[in-house]
């Protein structure tokens, strides 16, 4: 059976690239395609983990955002109709459903975003599988467009997949505790038209020479934006997240996977929300997991405790540990459908 896979953010890089070593196990042609995008071509170096690359983001202008796609969507077509696959598997890529659709192969989707609604409404309604976390309601993905009965939900978050695989080592010889804040999806179609708070708090941050802060980027216009910030530790190139997550004292998120992978190590992990309610970060500030602050002042107070409270700390880890034994893997799960799909003859 030949699957194609398209891989668009870090966080499905590494959901993929274990799904990829058991689906290689079962025996399964895999065509795995990315997009030209500053993270994800030095994962795949850093990695060895061969992709093809086609089109790219096309960053936080709608227009071109709309050529981008378009013109990955004929890139692929060429590509995908040779490879003539049998199933197509997304995180809700935009292109590969498109795609799929257009050339009638099945389209299995996978996504814990709800809240990226314009992107969800594109891909859903195409889908013929949908796999997400337990924790998000069945109403949340019906009126994306899906139907219930199209919905596998599994009993875990998706770092679990990929939290305990070996680390790729790099120096951070530094001394003292240390802060990593984790700039924002700045260019998704969700968070387009809203300021950022994390540059706030970062020139907040800066008045306190007793912390050693340390920023992870995702795109170019960061990079540019914090160059002329004073007393930050720029992080320019391309890491392993969960290596750098192991070197550092305390994570400042406004969600998203570097947030959940925080969490699930038991790293004393501050959310400061700023697109609305998260499903998954709001589950794991229940769990005594996340630490939720609604503006900067609240994130400073937090600071302190989360520090240096070693008995809190050492409860983290131990929660932390609790949590990720009672769940399951997700990718035996849809293993599972895939071998159940009937697939057409080519």
């Amino acid at each position: 059976m030949r699957v194609w896979i398209d891989v668009l953010t870090p966080k499905q890089f590494f959901f993929f690239k274990a799904m990829k070593e058991s689906l290689n196990s079962e025996g399964y042609d895999l065509l795995i395609t990315s997009r030209h995008y500053r993270e994800l071509e030095a994962l795949s170096k850093i990695m060895n983990f061969n992709m093809k690359f086609f089109g790219s983001h096309g960053g936080a202008n709608l227009v071109e955002k709309l050529i981008s796609s378009a013109e990955r969507i004929q890139e692929l077509t060429k590509v995908v109709e040779e490879f003539k696959p049998q199933l197509s598997l997304s995180f809700c890529s935009p292109e590969a459903c498109r795609v799929a659709f257009g050339l009638g192969i099945p389209i299995f989707t996978i996504n814990d975003t709800p809240h990226a609604e314009k992107v969800m409404k594109l891909t859903l309604p195409l889908s013929d599988l949908h796999f997400a976390p337990w924790i998000i309601p069945y109403k949340a993905w019906k009126k994306l467009g899906i139907e219930r009965s199209k919905i596998i939900r599994y009993k875990a978050l998706d770092p679990f997949v990929w939290i305990n695989r070996d680390r790729i080592p790099f120096n951070l010889n530094l001394e003292g505790k240390k802060i990593l804040v984790r700039m924002e999806e700045t260019q998704a179609s969700y968070f387009l038209g809203k300021k950022s708070l994390l540059y706030e708090l970062l020139e907040r941050l800066t008045q306190f020479d007793k912390w050693k802060i340390l920023v992870l980027p995702r795109y170019k216009e960061h990079l540019e934006a914090l160059d002329s910030y004073k007393n930050l530790i720029i992080l320019k190139e391309v890491v392993d997240g969960l290596s750098l997550l192991d070197k550092i004292d305390l994570l400042i998120s406004s969600g998203g996977t570097m947030a959940l992978e925080g969490a699930l190590l038991g790293l004393p992990t501050i959310y400061l929300p700023q697109i609305g309610e998260l499903y998954l970060e709001n589950y794991l500030v229940k769990k005594g997991l996340l630490f939720k602050a609604d503006n900067v002042d609240e994130v400073l107070s937090l600071i302190p405790k989360l520090l240096y409270d070693e008995a809190l700390r050492i409860n983290l880890k131990k929660k932390a540990k609790g949590l990720i034994s009672k769940m399951e893997n997700p990718i035996d799960k849809i293993i599972k459908e895939i071998k159940r799909l009937k697939v057409k003859a080519y």
